[in-house]
């Protein structure tokens, strides 16, 4: 059941004795001072792992505590105030002669409305963590890993999820996706961004799945992620292995990258925003249709989990890259795949049009010496001599393509395709074009060039005798090698004498901060590294029903009652079974844990002590019941009137706005002893 009694045995040692004595008393009503920490951690751990005590402190949980574990579980771990933002979206406000009372409502299973009010909540949050059913680490409520599955199984977010909406597949729209990219990259060749005029009218007729308008918003996301991952480098160079493992990714994880460069640059916070949006989007996956208000709740949810601080908008872009559809009364994720599917087989015709349905899948270099005609149901490229020479200006192996042709062929026609680039190659190898400095030495010079170990590197190619074409890229080096020897550096002759700088790739780099490529590879890895599937509590979160409280205290209460006990002590123990603090027979002893301070009724002066007592310290808070509903007040002051009524002046929880309330119309004024964050 995956218990963890080695972390509750630690968390009870570190808590202060004040606690821990109060936390001993209630479950070990038989401890006594002085006291050895140690051994009655030992016993309170026996306690929790004892199966019948603790499916009986399970049995208290209400529908509101699972809702409550549920976010617990999902968050991995929330604040009193976190729940209150996660919830804000189920706000709803109901006045009563001027006073504004917090309540929250939801649907459950039945498509009955649930209410509860802030005071609830609160009372529940505080409740769990008295109960040990949730525990306070670093000021956050976590569940008590003691209980293993069995509280998971108790957890339920499923009144906020369950939409009752039906998954409509005609609303899914456009995704960028592998397809996508290879198609949109085989037009641009990589080496310029195009107007929004040429993807207009040379691009858009070439995707006719796709309205202009959104075509041109997916064109412009793909550009701005190609150049955040400095996929473009200078002297016409661009980083295709990178390139190569962006077109492979899945669509779910494109998705993550687009809505991920969307939030912030993937250079700053990448691996949280990853964990973020993926850890999401899952969600969206399991659960497919939700209001805006479940879109919102977990959206918080995993902002919280991801410790990212701002999901402001998001919603817009996950609309905007067509993550998430809106239908008429709510949204649904559209469609994308976590896995790379297998490639559809290719089609070679007479015309060197290739042709395929669906998608090509992993490691495809088709769009790499060719040009895209169409990406529709059917998907075409055209092979020309002008991507043929693009793709062997890149350094790509031509023996590389004749084999993928090879290896796709299913009939004569390719051969046409095959014959066609062959004959492309021979001319294009007939003509030599380099990037280079050309220098000229003189026959002693050419001796120490050709000689010098460190020298063969950075020549291209000795063009004749005492004729070296050198590399631009390396100036820097070569040159400090000669000058090394002894030679003496002349300036250059040509147009080139002309420029006022020349920077090679690492000062080009380095002047325009750049990060390095191991920054482009990193944020790859990490993206195929964090894990996009949801774990079984997670789904069980999602789909578990609330549950239903099933203690039976009678037996208890009568047991209570028949003692001889103080009047103190009784209400005491009443008040903690109440609290269901009491599960057990054995807890059953006369000693005062909580102190009952509180009036109600005709006892007006006692509720003006009981409102005063209230102000003395700065952590308590007053609990009062007025006009029939209840609040949370911080007490500042009483003050009386001529008239001898008397007015609590208090800001009023969780808005913190200041009331006056007449203390003669308080039905019921009680000091509360809370254990929250």
């Amino acid at each position: 059941m995956n218990e963890n009694p080695d972390f509750f045995k630690k968390w009870l040692i570190g808590l202060d004795n004040e606690k821990f004595y109060y936390i001993a008393r209630n479950f070990l009503p038989e401890t006594s001072t002085p006291f050895n920490q140690e051994n009655i951690s030992e016993d309170l751990t026996s306690f929790f792992l004892n199966e019948e005590k603790a499916n009986s402190l399970l049995s208290t949980i209400d529908n509101l505590d699972s809702l409550l574990l549920g976010i617990f579980q999902i968050t991995n771990g929330a604040s009193t105030n976190q729940i209150l933002q996660l919830i804000k979206p189920f706000e709803k406000s109901v006045e009563s002669e001027n006073n504004e009372f917090v309540y929250y409502s939801y649907f459950d299973n039945n498509q009955k409305l649930e209410e509860f009010s802030y005071v609830s909540l609160i009372e529940h949050i505080s409740n769990l963590a008295k109960r040990l059913i949730i525990l306070s680490v670093n000021d956050k409520f976590i569940l008590n890993p003691i209980f293993g599955d069995r509280l998971i199984e108790k957890a339920s977010l499923s009144p906020i999820f369950d939409t009752h909406d039906s998954y409509n597949t005609d609303l899914n729209t456009n995704i960028i996706d592998g397809e996508f990219l290879r198609g949109y990259l085989s037009i641009v060749k990589l080496n310029s961004k195009l107007t929004d005029y040429q993807k207009r009218n040379m691009v858009a007729p070439l995707f006719p799945a796709f309205e202009v308008e959104e075509l041109l918003k997916a064109t412009e996301l793909v550009d701005n992620l190609l150049e955040e991952l400095e996929i473009f480098k200078p002297f016409d160079t661009i980083e295709y292995e990178i390139l190569q493992r962006l077109i492979d990714l899945s669509s779910f994880d494109l998705s993550v990258l687009f809505l991920s460069q969307a939030i912030a640059p993937l250079f700053e916070n990448y691996k949280k925003i990853f964990i973020f949006v993926k850890s999401t989007l899952s969600f969206l996956s399991e659960i497919k249709t939700f209001d805006e208000k479940a879109l919102t709740f977990l959206l918080e949810t995993q902002a919280i989990k991801s410790e990212i601080e701002n999901t402001d908008s998001i919603i817009e872009k996950m609309l905007d890259l067509n993550i998430i559809v809106k239908t008429e009364t709510a949204f649904q994720t559209n469609h994308f795949e976590k896995e790379i599917q297998p490639p559809h087989p290719l089609i070679f015709d007479t015309d060197l049009s290739v042709r395929y349905l669906g998608n090509r899948g992993k490691n495809d270099i088709l769009w790499r010496f060719s040009s895209l005609s169409s990406l529709d149901i059917q998907t075409t490229y055209k092979l020309t001599k002008e991507d043929f020479r693009d793709a062997l200006d890149s350094s790509m192996d031509k023996e590389t393509i004749y084999d993928y042709i090879r290896e796709n062929c299913e009939n004569s026609a390719n051969c046409t395709a095959y014959n066609y680039l062959d004959l492309i190659e021979k001319q294009y190898s007939q003509l030599s074009v380099y990037d280079g400095i050309v220098i000229q030495a003189d026959q002693r010079i050419s001796r120490i060039i050709d000689l010098h170990p460190e020298m063969a590197e950075h020549i291209i190619k000795k063009l004749a005798d005492g004729v070296y074409l050198m590399s631009r890229e390396k100036e820097t080096q070569w040159t400090t090698i000669l000058e090394k020897a002894g030679l003496i550096i002349p300036r250059r002759k040509g147009d080139l004498i002309q420029s006022e700088t020349f920077f090679t790739n690492a000062q080009w780099r380095l002047s325009n901060n750049y990060h390095l490529k191991e920054d482009q590879v990193s944020i790859l890895d990490e993206l195929e590294l964090i894990s996009c599937e949801l774990s079984q509590s997670e789904k069980n979160i999602i789909q578990n029903g609330v549950c239903e409280k099933s203690f039976n205290s009678k037996f208890l209460r009568a047991k209570i009652e028949l003692m001889n006990l103080k009047k103190a002590e009784k209400q005491d123990l009443l008040n903690r079974l109440r609290a269901s603090m009491i599960v057990d027979e054995s807890q059953i002893v006369p000693h005062v844990l909580d102190i009952d301070i509180s009036a109600s009724g005709f006892e007006f002066r006692r509720k003006v002590n009981v409102c005063k007592m209230a102000t003395k310290d700065e952590n308590t808070v007053l609990k009062v019941t007025y006009s029939t509903h209840e609040l949370l007040l911080l007490v500042e002051k009483v003050k009386s009137e001529s008239n001898n009524e008397y007015f609590v002046i208090a800001k009023k929880l969780p808005t913190l706005e200041t009331v006056s309330l007449p203390i003669s119309k308080i039905f019921n004024a009680k000091i509360m002893n809370y254990v929250i964050n």
